[in-house]
């Protein structure tokens, strides 16, 4: 990210509680349309969030019928239930 001062303030990198010389960072949270390769949605937050905490509002907002792929870092029980849950929602 470009080092201004807002960004800096709102994305910057800590190291043992000390603001890093370098560049403000930001975490990205994508899902992609397979077929076209288009950011269907995103979250974007500061380095110190989880991926999976910007992951739960992107499945809230995915449509009906959707079919999500995912790495090895979205293999656990608490997902698999939440996709679970929705889908049993719209049948």
């Amino acid at each position: 990210m470009q080092d201004t001062p807002s960004l800096r303030k709102e994305y910057e990198v800590k190291h043992k509680g000390q603001g890093s010389p370098g560049y403000p960072q930001a975490l990205l949270e994508t899902i992609i349309e397979p077929g076209t390769g288009q950011i269907h949605r995103f979250k974007l937050s500061n380095r110190h969030v989880s991926e999976l905490a910007l992951f739960y509002p992107l499945l809230d907002e995915l449509s009906p019928n959707s079919l999500l792929l995912l790495d090895a870092l979205y293999n656990c029980y608490e997902i698999i239930s939440k996709c679970k849950g929705r889908y049993k929602k719209y049948r």
